[in-house]
């Protein structure tokens, strides 16, 4: 199950650049170089939707077909800046798309302003 949703989700980086990997239990990180935040966006509502389209089984308690939330934030990070720091957003964009419902993007731009699906 989880194999089929991570291939689907890697399927949407196409350079060598674009990276994707498990980062915990259930989360995945990706890097993804270049595009402007509206495009990241709109490219990860589309992977997100191809997961959902999968229509794996999920526990029925829980929800009928595993679906993705996904978080992230778009940064030209000056020289001396942490990415610990940009990975803390990400994180919380994560959170931000769980709590809201979960099966969506919540996204922070250049300025670090919310883009979320609605």
């Amino acid at each position: 199950m989880i194999a089929s949703v991570a291939k689907t989700a890697a399927s949407f980086l196409n350079r060598n650049t674009d990276f994707l990997a498990r980062y915990g239990g259930e989360e995945f990180v990706g890097i993804v170089l270049g595009g402007t935040s509206e495009k990241m966006f709109a490219h990860l509502k589309k992977a997100r939707k191809a997961v959902e389209d999968l229509r794996v089984p999920h526990d029925p308690s829980v929800a009928q077909w595993v679906t993705v939330s996904v978080g992230g934030v778009t940064v030209v990070p000056p020289a001396d800046s942490s990415y610990a720091f940009y990975l803390k957003i990400a994180d919380a964009m994560l959170y931000d798309a769980k709590k809201r419902g979960r099966n969506q993007v919540v996204w922070a731009d250049e300025r670090l302003r919310t883009l979320w699906e609605n």
